[in-house]
């Protein structure tokens, strides 16, 4: 089977939900990594949801930064 890889963005998410890929219907598509940085002088918290088959997969990630990243 052909894999077609691909890089996608979210720049400035927000505190509001936000979708960084939606794939095609009927299209698999496999995770192989993900950087989140904190651009910010304060601790942030970021949420990560993934839906797979009607089943939705949630981790919660925490990080106290003490230096923003530049």
């Amino acid at each position: 089977m052909a894999n077609n890889f691909k890089n996608y963005f979210l720049k400035n998410a927000g505190t509001t939900a936000a979708n960084a890929y939606v794939g095609p219907a009927a299209t698999q598509a496999t995770i192989i990594g993900m950087t989140i940085g904190n651009t910010t002088a304060s601790p942030i918290s970021c949420n990560v949801t993934v839906v797979s088959g009607g089943t939705t997969y949630y981790k919660q990630y925490d990080w106290f930064s003490e230096a923003p990243l530049a």
